[in-house]
């Protein structure tokens, strides 16, 4: 597993504004983009990790007012994007209708103006991606413990950790970790977190424009050669054909029919276990 970096673009025409950014994004790599036309091209050539921090008016962008900022929500649904603007009384509409369109948080620039609130603001949105990627490819087929237990391994997985930062971010022990994943009935790390990788993987690998190379080195393989492997021994699959059918919804499929077969493995020992009593 290679690190994944976390890059924080930013689209603001006020400079002091960049720099507090700058100055609050301890953990980002942080990039400055020009234009509309520029972070698009940032985002095409960043992981799920990414945090784009915009003004929604920003000038220079296709359409008229916030048209700009619709068209990258469209274009980039997985990614975090965090809206950074002057919300007076009188665009409490606009702020309302941006939220609507999926953006991760708003940050008023004029209310949170220091860096410990900018802070404060990219904690809240951080791992956001990671989240509700696993949790799309799920649909709701986990509930409770199993939940929590994959909120904080997509978390690490998307921060380029393995089994060693899922215990310490989980504030216990390897040996413990695989016992509460064996108890909510999910894959021990070793296996748990390579599929979440590939969930990270196929998301990417569905954007025709993004090569099987980028897309293997932001999401933390070595090279494609690596993530071919990945989808071989855990999807089944090659990497043509997954492009081809959908691999984000093949993977997510796998993955659900893996914990689908975990879940009745857990559900027969429990009753060969009550027969035995009896």
């Amino acid at each position: 597993m290679q690190r994944v970096v976390r890059p924080l673009l930013v689209l603001h025409g006020d400079s002091a504004v960049r720099e507090r950014v700058r100055e609050a994004g301890a953990g980002y790599e942080f990039r400055s983009m020009r234009d509309w036309q520029d972070l698009h091209a940032g985002l095409q050539r960043s992981p799920l990790t990414a945090v784009a921090l915009v003004d929604p008016w920003h000038p220079g962008g296709s359409g008229a007012g916030l048209q700009s900022l619709r068209d990258l929500l469209q274009h980039f649904r997985s990614f975090t994007v965090v809206a950074a603007g002057r919300y007076a009384p009188d665009r409490g509409h606009a702020l309302r209708e941006i939220l609507s369109w999926g953006v991760a948080d708003a940050l008023d620039i004029d209310r949170e103006s220091t860096p410990a609130a900018i802070t404060r603001r990219l904690g809240s949105v951080q791992g956001r991606s990671a989240h509700l990627l696993v949790f799309r490819a799920l649909e709701g087929s986990v509930h409770g413990r199993a939940q929590a237990l994959l909120s904080a391994t997509a978390e690490v997985v998307a921060a380029g950790g393995q089994a060693p930062e899922l215990a310490q971010t989980l504030g216990a022990d390897e040996r413990t970790v695989l016992r509460w994943l064996h108890r909510a009935d999910l894959p021990a790390p070793r296996r748990l977190m390579p599929w979440i990788r590939l969930l990270f993987a196929s998301e990417l690998l569905d954007d025709p424009a993004r090569s099987v190379e980028s897309v293997a080195r932001l999401s933390g393989y070595a090279g494609a050669a690596s993530l071919k492997v990945g989808y071989r021994n855990l999807v089944g699959e090659p990497v043509r054909a997954l492009r081809a059918k959908g691999a984000f919804a093949l993977t997510a499929a796998a993955f659900r029919d893996e914990l689908r077969v975990l879940r009745e493995q857990a559900r027969e020992g429990h009753r060969a276990e009550a027969k035995w009593l009896h």
